[in-house]
């Protein structure tokens, strides 16, 4: 009983530790949802708005209120550590930014440079994406002379 109690002493501070981190993902995930639908809210607003449904009196103080407490979620994730998620077009210009880096990894590994502007060229490119010039191919040379 004695070496029971004594592991369950020495084990509650990770249980502790565990529970406050679950909660603390809770707390990131509802701030986020409540932020989403704040952004949600302001889109609806400012579209009633524009298409006359609600009068400029009334806009104002709903929108600034909307937006106050959209920087008071903000400010608490910000507290918390987390990061709003990131939006599709993050996502997307993240993968195109490490396409590029891979396909220029792949030029420079040809060996072949344009012969004007000394870019790095794939072997099977015929016009140089740096300045458009034509590149001259084996069979090209071997012909000219």
């Amino acid at each position: 009983a004695l070496l029971i109690g004594v592991a369950f002493f020495v084990l509650q501070p990770f249980l502790e530790q565990r529970a406050l981190r679950e909660k603390r993902v809770t707390e990131v995930e509802a701030l986020n949802a409540e932020r989403e639908a704040l952004l949600i809210a302001l889109r609806d607003l400012d579209f009633d708005h524009a298409t006359g449904k609600i009068t400029t009196e009334d806009y104002a103080p709903q929108r600034a209120e909307l937006v106050a407490r959209g920087v008071a979620v903000l400010k608490r994730l910000d507290e918390l550590g987390a990061s709003a998620p990131a939006s599709l077009d993050d996502e997307i210009e993240q993968a195109i930014a490490r396409r590029r880096a891979r396909a220029a990894q792949r030029k420079g590994e040809s060996g072949v440079t344009c012969a004007k502007c000394g870019a790095a060229l794939d072997a099977g490119d015929r016009f140089c994406s740096n300045c458009g010039a034509r590149v001259a191919t084996a069979a090209q040379t071997g012909a000219a002379r």
